[in-house]
C-alpha cells in the first residue's frame, strides 16, 4: 500500500475509534477456566486484576496512542500499544462474576469477541513491529472493529 493510500484508511478508522467508548471490555486472554472465563492470575508475576471499566479506560488509552503514533508512522510505539492491548489485565474474580452474572447466556459471545480482538491485538502489534505499514492499518482497524462490535453488543449490559 501506498502513502497515498494510508491516510484515507486512517480517517475511516479514526471515525471508529471516534465511536469507541474505552470504558467496557473484557480481560486478560492467557488463561480461561473450563466455562470460557478468564481464570485470575496465579501468584506467579501474571497480570494483575482490576475492575471493568478501569481496565477498558487503559484500553481506550492504548488505543489512542496507537492511532496516533500510526499518523506519524511510528510503528514503534503502535508495536508497544498494540502488545498493552493484547496483554491487558485480568479482570478481579468478583468483577468477573458480575460481567457473568450480567450476560447471562452471552457470556460465551462475549469471551468470544474477547478472544478475536485479543488475536488483533497481536496481529496489531506483530505487523507494527516486523514494520508493515499495511499490515498495521488493517489490523488495527480490526481491533478496533473488535472492540466497537463487543461495546455495542454487551456495553448497555455492563455499565453500573
Amino acid at each position: 500500500m501506498t502513502r497515498h493510500l494510508v491516510l484515507p484508511l486512517l480517517l475511516a478508522l479514526g471515525g471508529l475509534a471516534m465511536a469507541e467508548d474505552p470504558h467496557e471490555h473484557e480481560t486478560a486472554h492467557e488463561s480461561h477456566g473450563a466455562d470460557g472465563a478468564h481464570a485470575s492470575p496465579s501468584a506467579e508475576g501474571a497480570h494483575a486484576t482490576g475492575d471493568l471499566r478501569t481496565i477498558m479506560l487503559a484500553l481506550g488509552t492504548e488505543m489512542a496512542h496507537a492511532q496516533e503514533a500510526l499518523w506519524r508512522e511510528d510503528l514503534v510505539t503502535v508495536a508497544r500499544a498494540g502488545r498493552a492491548v493484547a496483554d491487558h489485565p485480568h479482570v478481579s474474580p468478583t468483577e468477573m462474576a458480575r460481567v457473568q452474572a450480567a450476560l447471562g447466556t452471552d457470556f460465551g459471545a462475549f469471551v468470544a469477541a474477547d478472544r478475536t480482538t485479543h488475536a488483533a491485538a497481536v496481529a496489531l502489534a506483530d505487523a507494527a513491529g516486523g514494520g508493515d505499514l499495511s499490515a498495521t492499518v488493517q489490523a488495527l482497524g480490526a481491533v478496533q472493529a473488535g472492540c466497537v462490535g463487543c461495546h455495542q453488543q454487551f456495553r448497555a449490559r455492563l455499565v453500573e
